[in-house]
This record gives C-alpha cells, sequence and structure tokens, in this order.
C-alpha cells in the first residue's frame, strides 16, 4: 500500500474519531431537549386541565326567576294591540305592551318582580283602582278592536273561503276552524276578548299567519273609516 493510500485511510477515520466524539457530545443536549420539551408539553396539559377543573368547580350558576305574569297573557294582548296601563315611579304610562313586556320578561335586563299581575279590562274607565304593582290593559276604542271582531268572522267557519285560499281550488291551506270549537259562540264580542282571552287565544293560535295579517287589516281598515 502506497503512502498516500495510508494517509487518506488515517484522514478518514481520524474524521470517523472526530463525528464520534461530537455525536457523544451531542446525543446529551440532544436528550435534554427533548426532555424539555416533554416536561414543557406535560405541563401545558396539566395546566389547562387544571383550569378547565377550576373554571367548573367555580362556574356560575344564574337563577332566572320564574315570570310571576303569565308571558301568553302578555302576547294576547299585543297581539289584539290592547293599551297597557304601566304606573312607574307613581306615575300612569298608557300605551303599547313596551313596559308591560320588559318588566315582566325574567330574561330582560328591565325584568322587574315589582309587577306581579296582569288584569283584562273592558276599556280605559275601568282602569282604575288598581295597585301600582298591577297592569292593567284593555281593547283600543278607536275603532280598531271591532274591525278586529269583523276579521275574525271573516276567517272562521268559511269553508268556501279557505278552499281557494291557497290559490288552488280544492286545496285547504289549514283546517276549517268554528268559533264553536273553542267554546266561543257568534257574534264574538269586546267582552269575549277580555273575558274569555283564553279561548280567543286559543283561537288565534289555530289560525295561520295569512288569517292573522286578514284579521289586522280589518282592524286597520275600521281605524281608517272611523276617522273619516
Amino acid at each position: 500500500m502506497s503512502k498516500g493510500q495510508n494517509e487518506k485511510i488515517n484522514e478518514k477515520q481520524n474524521e470517523e474519531v472526530k463525528f464520534y466524539k461530537m455525536s457523544r457530545k451531542a446525543l446529551p443536549k440532544i436528550f435534554v431537549s427533548f426532555l424539555a420539551m416533554f416536561v414543557v408539553a406535560g405541563g401545558i396539559t396539566l395546566l389547562v386541565n387544571f383550569i378547565a377543573e377550576s373554571m367548573q368547580e367555580s362556574e356560575i350558576v344564574v337563577e332566572i326567576p320564574e315570570p310571576l305574569i303569565p308571558w301568553e297573557k302578555i302576547i294576547y294582548g299585543r297581539r289584539l294591540n290592547f293599551r297597557f296601563q304601566v304606573v312607574i315611579n307613581g306615575e300612569k304610562n298608557v300605551g303599547t305592551d313596551f313596559h308591560a313586556s320588559r318588566f315582566a320578561n325574567p330574561y330582560d335586563p328591565d325584568f322587574n318582580p315589582f309587577y306581579t299581575e296582569l288584569i283584562f279590562v273592558h276599556s280605559e274607565a275601568d282602569a282604575v283602582g288598581f295597585a301600582d304593582n298591577v297592569i292593567v290593559a284593555w281593547p283600543r276604542g278607536d275603532g280598531f278592536t271591532e274591525g278586529l271582531i269583523n276579521g275574525f268572522h271573516w276567517v272562521v267557519d268559511r269553508e268556501e273561503h279557505f278552499v281557494t285560499y291557497s290559490g288552488v281550488p280544492g286545496i285547504l291551506s289549514r283546517e276549517v276552524v268554528t268559533l264553536e270549537q273553542f267554546g266561543l259562540t257568534y257574534p264574538l264580542t269586546i267582552a269575549d276578548l277580555v273575558d274569555n282571552w283564553e279561548r280567543v287565544n286559543e283561537l288565534w293560535m289555530a289560525l295561520d299567519g295569512g288569517d292573522h295579517a286578514a284579521i289586522r287589516g280589518f282592524g286597520q281598515r275600521a281605524i281608517a273609516t272611523s276617522t273619516n
């Protein structure tokens, strides 16, 4: 073997020795790095679990109070556009259901348990002598309520109307209903809307959106007629 070949072999062996030594030095560092990453990852997992458990243990339970006034009753008054009287700080406020809906709804920020009852009366003249915590409501007196009643008469018990109501002859848009189905008799009166409001509400719920629009339309036209 020539001298040049021996030198190349020696150089190669020296390089392998250097690489071996460097590898031995680097392995602990690599191991420590992996170990550190493992510890950090495990620590983060433990921290996340700890926070999650702490949040569950300290979870704030918000109790929503039971409504004192039946929400269905307020919605009924809104549907028929009743006037609502609410006493606020000793002053009577008469208008839509705006205040009543806010004060009676436990999910509303303005919920006020001071108001404990909603009473329907026949007219504004009857809305006197009630305690301040009582909300009073009555049918409108400008012709609108009379128009509503005419609208109810128009949409119920008219089979021939509903046969073509969907636009397709012979196909019903809904089941035909009668006043008698709900314990009501013809003709409806303003007193029925107040004294038998649960039955009238059931009748309303049995009708569809087109019927509701038609009934309200009768009410609006009645106002226009009464002012001319």
